[in-house]
């Protein structure tokens, strides 16, 4: 657990509206979400502001907050019009504060408040809007291109690179559903995770799935937000596309087509290179993959997340059985010719 720190602080509405108006100076009525590793409030003003307050988890490295605290500010500085949410100084002036919470001190970051609705992993959308989602997590990534932080390559749970899709510790004690669909994709588990040391990597968002894309309701397409960057780390560039891909793609008709049109959007904000494109079908093959491992962690460790975990445990199964039948080379060939519009 102090690995992963997916055990956020204990924390109820009103002791978050007290933190927020003490630190912040913003009165507000809380509303609980969902968090993986940290307590999640958001904060409404009777104004009509928003903001989120994030209680970190006491076993999260204070450089890694800082991290994440850092990369949102370095983008609102290089591109104010990126959509994503902004860092609220205390009124100190800090970007940070340090509370205490049951004998344990966390940090605390309150961000604007992004509105709109997450996107759904089995709805399909028009191609232009897999492109322009692509294209949003790609101007992340190139206004970090020449972002560094000393705690960039620190160990991340969701990290492709970080070795956990090959780890048989992380398959003890698993379903027997789980181990067998990790099972027939073993061998190419192990070969796109000797493949991503050799990839080009800068510091990415790293997280850019159906639920942290914003659109203005259900009945649009187009992306106007992303938001959560409590994963981001040092990694494989090409891994934005493969988490955006495996989000979206296994559960289309046509999966080729939609990692292709993300790839596209991505690659005009962020070049790809030709052994990204190659690797790609694996990169989400591995994501799926490593979402089945965490799932099935989850369940066992993470009290908090295990209504989550349990709704999604087939469905992150089926997806990995769905793609693993896909063609390799001939989705390769199609992100190719997609590129070439580029």
């Amino acid at each position: 657990m102090d690995v992963f720190g997916f055990d956020p602080p204990p924390m109820d509405g009103p002791t978050a509206s007290r933190l927020a108006a003490r630190l912040w100076d913003i009165e507000g009525a809380p509303t609980r979400i969902r968090g993986e590793r940290s307590a999640n409030t958001i904060i409404s003003t009777p104004s009509g502001e928003a903001f989120v307050l994030q209680v970190q988890s006491a076993s999260e490295r204070q450089d890694v907050i800082d991290l994440q605290t850092r990369a949102m500010v370095h983008i609102a500085e290089f591109d104010p019009s990126i959509p994503i949410p902004h860092v609220v100084p205390t009124i100190d002036g800090a970007e940070l504060a340090t509370v205490d919470l049951d004998g344990a001190r966390h940090l605390a970051r309150l961000v604007t408040f992004l509105p709109g609705e997450t996107f759904d992993d089995d709805e399909p959308l028009e191609p232009a809007a897999y492109e322009a989602i692509g294209g949003l997590i790609g101007r992340v990534a190139a206004a970090l291109d020449d972002f560094e932080h000393p705690a960039a390559e620190h160990f991340m749970p969701w990290d492709l690179a970080n070795g956990l899709i090959v780890d048989p510790t992380m398959r003890t004690d698993i379903s027997a559903g789980a181990a067998d669909a990790l099972a027939t994709v073993d061998e190419r588990l192990h070969r796109v995770a000797e493949v991503i040391p050799t990839l080009p990597h800068r510091t990415i968002h790293n997280d850019g799935h159906a639920g942290n894309l914003l659109r203005a309701d259900g009945s649009s397409d187009a992306v106007i937000g992303v938001i959560d960057f409590g994963d981001i780390v040092h990694t494989a560039v090409a891994a934005d596309v493969a988490i955006i891909g495996e989000s979206f793609a296994p559960a289309s008709d046509r999966p080729d087509d939609v990692l292709a049109a993300i790839a596209l959007g991505y690659h005009r904000q962020r070049p790809l290179d030709d052994a990204a494109v190659e690797a790609l079908p694996d990169l989400v093959l591995a994501r799926t993959a490593l979402n089945i491992l965490m799932v099935e962690y989850q369940l066992r460790h993470a009290p908090h997340l295990e209504a989550h975990a349990e709704a999604t445990r087939a469905w992150t199964v089926e997806r990995l059985g769905r793609w693993q039948a896909l063609d390799h080379d001939a989705m390769v060939h199609r992100i190719h010719a997609e590129l070439e519009r580029a």
